[in-house]
């Protein structure tokens, strides 16, 4: 895993917008088991225990805090489970949705699991240069 996601453009420059095969097969995954979730958010402590975990398997044993948020897992959404890496080379069109609702509330921090992972998916956008 590189530290900048790869955004897919187009020959003349303009960002792909449409989601990949890959994330297509994970929508089609999650419309069949519906609208449950698959797990319970998990603490932002454990978060980040398996995000250094990932890297260390990755072969980054030392990572800075922009490839360590890259490992990081969605909590919640259609693409709960997957890193916030794979999110923004996978469906750039669904984190910028992310992020713009995330704006939208208004900067809701309150101190539960699923908006620690929220404001994560913030910093990580922060560094993606496009």
């Amino acid at each position: 895993m590189q530290n900048i996601p790869k955004v897919r453009k187009h020959g003349n420059g303009y960002i792909i917008l449409a989601p990949t095969e890959a994330a297509k097969s994970a929508n089609t995954i999650k419309a069949q088991r519906g609208t449950k979730p698959k797990s319970l958010c998990k603490t932002s402590e454990q978060v980040r225990k398996e995000a250094e975990n990932a890297a260390q398997k990755d072969g980054r044993p030392n990572p800075d805090r922009f490839t360590l948020l890259g490992f990081n897992e969605l909590q919640v959404g259609q693409y709960q489970g997957q890193t916030f890496h794979w999110l923004a080379e996978s469906d750039i069109s669904y984190a910028a949705y992310l992020v713009n609702q995330m704006e939208l509330e208004g900067g809701n921090t309150g101190d539960n699991f699923m908006n620690h992972n929220k404001q994560q998916l913030k910093v990580k956008k922060s560094f993606i240069s496009l």
